[in-house]
């Protein structure tokens, strides 16, 4: 491939990636376009390259130079035109330019299957909903069993001693009773009384 060719392959896909608004990769292939031309010895086309790159980009990293001669001895320009020719190798530019080239990691789509139709489901299939019952009142009932005794406290006192509320209603009967006899013998005596001084 002569070196006119690489020159029109790298020319004419920067001028594509411009129609596509991708300027920085147009800037990319303009240098590379420009760097085939003096490689090959053609200044003239190199310096017209270089014109084009800083018309369209005028803060462009080639501005402080003169030439594209001049250009090249700096150090930084020159590894940063031998990275771009390992990205954009003329290979690579040429199925670029013709269509035919797939950036690596970015598979083919796949065509995506069409949604299968849901068939609805019979009407005698569909239980009818079952309508929400409140439950019955819980309605307390009595017991017909007997009490379960209730276990006596090993501290309670023994079962002699429950005649005790006996004998004390007993002691308080008599009590009352004397109470009363008393005092109606003081009721006797006090109405008694002036008579037994005559």
């Amino acid at each position: 491939m002569t070196p006119e060719h690489t020159i029109r392959i790298y020319e004419e896909l920067a001028h594509q990636f411009d129609r596509q608004g991708e300027t920085h990769i147009r800037d990319r292939l303009l240098i590379l376009a420009a760097d085939a031309a003096y490689s090959a010895g053609k200044l003239d086309d190199a310096e017209r390259l270089r014109s084009r790159l800083l018309e369209l980009n005028p803060h462009h990293m080639l501005k402080p130079f003169a030439s594209l001669a001049e250009a090249l001895q700096s150090t930084d320009v020159r590894s940063y035109i031998e990275g771009l020719r390992r990205t954009y190798p003329r290979e690579q530019a040429e199925q670029m330019l013709s269509g035919d080239w797939q950036p690596a990691g970015q598979p083919q789509p796949t065509p995506q299957p069409a949604p299968q139709p849901t068939t609805p489901w019979p009407a005698s299939t569909v239980s009818p909903p079952i309508p929400f019952q409140m439950p019955p009142p819980i309605v307390p009932t009595t017991s017909s069993e007997p009490a379960m005794p209730v276990p006596m406290n090993p501290s309670s006192p023994s079962r002699a001693s429950a005649s005790k509320p006996a004998e004390i209603s007993w002691l308080a009967t008599a009590l009352l009773w004397l109470v009363l006899n008393v005092s109606s013998l003081l009721l006797i005596y006090t109405f008694a009384r002036p008579f037994l001084k005559n």
